[in-house]
């Protein structure tokens, strides 16, 4: 198999990958304008809000070194 050869070989892996990636991501894009994705993106927003809401009510008031509340919640993320 000469260069010029696997040169083609590899063009055309190429651009059939390339395609692949193109039809894929046009096929997500429509399938993100149905209205079925946008009850489930609703429904995972309304749990997601819910959940942050209750982590919010249970989160004890911090004072560390005088720093704000929402300051030293992020500490306390990042130290996990």
């Amino acid at each position: 198999m000469d260069e010029e050869h696997l040169a083609q070989i590899v063009k055309y892996v190429e651009t059939e990958l390339t395609n692949e990636i193109k039809t894929r991501f046009q096929a997500f894009l429509a399938i993100r304008q149905t209205s079925i994705w946008k009850v489930c993106e609703s429904i995972i927003d309304q749990h997601v809000g819910i959940w942050l809401h209750e982590v919010k009510k249970k989160q004890k008031p911090c004072t560390m070194n005088g720093r704000s509340s929402v300051a030293c919640s992020r500490i306390v993320v990042l130290k996990r």
